[in-house]
């Protein structure tokens, strides 16, 4: 499959691994999407999990003045947890992001995929892929975050928890 613009084009079968879907967003103007999943990773205090997401952006871009363009770009989050990946600009790349998790406490989260933010809506095309959930890791020994990483170990104290709709998505244009 192949998502082709007059610039550039998205070939799926460069994702590594044996799945070829993927969530897009596109917008033809600036915006600040959310699509949050309704499938849930049930997270047990102290195990121990990897969740990783590759994501493709091309053609992104601000078009209000004095806004700063380090602010533009997508986001992946887990709710109930602070730490995120966000201003992802890949530049027509497919670049993987990985969070590992050993929650102090039992809780089940759910991948958040963005496009924009509150600070800078973001104009371009998002693709998210490639999501992969491991519950078999024992330690994080060795692991370090980095641009590409994330260690989450502490649950947030504003954990929503909202599994009434097969998925939940807004869009919001920032102030």
């Amino acid at each position: 499959q192949v998502i082709a613009d007059p610039e550039n084009y998205v070939s799926f079968t460069s994702l590594a691994g044996e799945n070829r879907q993927v969530l897009g967003i596109r917008s033809m103007e600036e915006v600040y999407y959310t699509y949050t999943s309704n499938i849930g990773f049930d997270l047990t205090s102290g195990s121990y999990y990897r969740i990783s997401v590759s994501v493709y952006t091309q053609n992104l871009q601000l078009l209000t003045e004095g806004v700063d363009s380090d602010l533009m770009g997508a986001s992946i989050s887990l709710s109930g947890f602070d730490n995120t990946f966000s201003q992802i600009v890949s530049d027509n790349t497919w670049t993987t992001y990985t969070f590992y998790i050993s929650p102090d406490s039992d809780v089940t989260t759910y991948l958040q995929l963005s496009l924009g933010s509150a600070q800078a809506g973001t104009m371009g095309d998002v693709f998210f892929g490639n999501i992969e959930f491991d519950d078999s890791l024992t330690d994080f020994d060795g692991i370090n975050e980095n641009e590409y990483t994330k260690v989450l170990n502490t649950v947030s104290s504003t954990t929503e928890d909202d599994t009434t709709d097969d998925s939940t998505d807004s869009s919001t244009s920032p102030d």
